[in-house]
């Protein structure tokens, strides 16, 4: 009895290990994936001022580049890595996102940073949908959910930490060279490490069992996913379009509407600051109960926070009520962004996952280049409540057609 003791006890620590191995290198990659999208705000202010001097038309281009190349880079890698395996893909987005953050941080000009912003964005819309993918497939079951919240939470941490390096460098510009560009190399070589150590990674042995099953009966595994994956897939694609206007619209504008209830500027950067720590609380808190409840259900709630808090927002009376408003709000964002995209991932096959999650998510980036052009005019004309009057309605539908979808696979094996 010893000896068996012994040896459960051992396979326990082994296994323990290898998920905290798997769990550490794909939150490193995320984190340095989230740094490099959260730079973006930076560089649009950075761009605006001299010696740039940035034409309105070219803030709008740089505005939109990382989604520009997303839309490509999902549906490629997704459809990349349903052929040749999760480990390579996420490894070659990283490496990928290494070298144009390289070539970023030299650009001589305006053009050739929004270039290499879209080749950054290629990275940046294939690694989540891959990541999330992977991790569905390797994490135990029962605390799947929990575990994947966990690495998105500390990966949210990425862009905060850039952003304060950012800050930091600025005065100082090391050997004349501008804050920014030290900022984004930085990034470059935090992704080439990353994406070394996830070659090292364990592949999905859901994708290798299910890639086996495709060979031996290759005309039934294809007539099987017609059937499985396209209602599943116009469902996500649905949900994905919905979300940016609540999850990047909004809280791209929330630095506006702080401005026009007039608030000082010095006073809107703490409060943004404060506020980029949103996702990070908010997906570790939603990670201590999401495996207590229905993957449709957490959606749902955290949509209906998002959608309280974007009014708590929007009619906040004094400065801490915006600042306090603001915090929760990204909080909830950020846990709705996390959950549904588990959600989503965990409808379909393995062997058709990274592909119909990653073109789903590219429907998600279109969202995302459009959401803030339409919201912006809306919000100069029109005023704050017009804005939140569109948040409201895209999240009041998500909520609605979640309603009438899947309850989802918490805790359920996935194959």
């Amino acid at each position: 009895m010893n000896v068996l003791n012994s040896s459960i006890s051992s396979r326990d620590v082994q296994s323990g290990t290898k998920t905290a191995f798997i769990l550490i290198i794909c939150g490193l990659g995320f984190a340095f994936e989230l740094g490099e999208l959260g730079l973006g705000s930076a560089l649009l202010a950075i761009m605006s001022q001299p010696p740039h001097d940035a034409s309105p038309s070219e803030m709008g281009w740089l505005a939109a580049s990382s989604y520009l190349g997303a839309v490509l880079g999902a549906p490629l890698a997704g459809y990349l890595a349903d052929r040749f395996g999760r480990r390579r893909l996420m490894a070659a987005a990283l490496l990928w996102l290494a070298a144009a953050s390289l070539g970023a941080s030299t650009a001589p000009d305006v053009e050739a940073l929004i270039a290499w912003r879209v080749a950054c964005g290629v990275s940046l819309g294939a690694f989540p949908p891959l990541v999330i993918s992977y991790l569905s497939e390797t994490l135990p079951a029962a605390r799947r959910g929990r575990l994947i919240l966990i690495v998105a939470g500390i990966s949210a941490l990425g862009a905060p930490l850039l952003l304060f390096l950012l800050r930091w460098l600025t005065p100082i510009s090391p050997f004349g060279i501008e804050a920014w560009r030290w900022v984004v190399a930085a990034g470059a070589v935090g992704a080439g490490v990353s994406g070394w150590l996830a070659v090292l990674l364990p592949e999905s042995r859901a994708w290798l069992a299910a890639l086996a099953e495709q060979s031996r009966r290759p005309q039934a595994s294809a007539g099987k996913l017609s059937a499985v994956v396209q209602a599943p897939f116009a469902f996500s694609a649905a949900l994905f379009a919905l979300a940016p206007w609540a999850t990047i619209a909004f809280p791209m504008l929330s630095s506006a509407v702080l401005l026009q209830r007039g608030v000082q500027i010095g006073a809107t950067v703490t409060y943004l600051a404060i506020a980029s720590f949103g996702p990070v609380v908010g997906t570790l808190l939603c990670a201590l109960v999401i495996e207590k409840v229905a993957r449709s259900k957490a959606v749902i709630a955290t949509a209906s926070l998002s959608l309280a808090t974007v009014f708590a927002f929007l009619l906040a009376e004094s400065e801490a009520q915006l600042a306090i408003s603001l915090l929760c709000y990204n909080l909830a964002a950020a846990a709705l962004n996390a959950v549904l995209f588990m959600y989503v991932a965990e409808l379909f096959p393995t062997v058709n996952r990274a592909t119909s999650t990653s073109a789903a998510w590219s429907v998600n980036r279109v969202c995302s280049v459009f959401a803030p052009l339409v919201c912006t005019p809306i919000l100069l004309s029109f005023g704050p409540l017009a804005l939140g009057g569109v948040v409201a309605v895209a999240l009041s539908m998500l909520i609605a057609i979640t309603l009438g979808g899947p309850a989802g696979n918490a805790g359920r094996s996935i194959e």
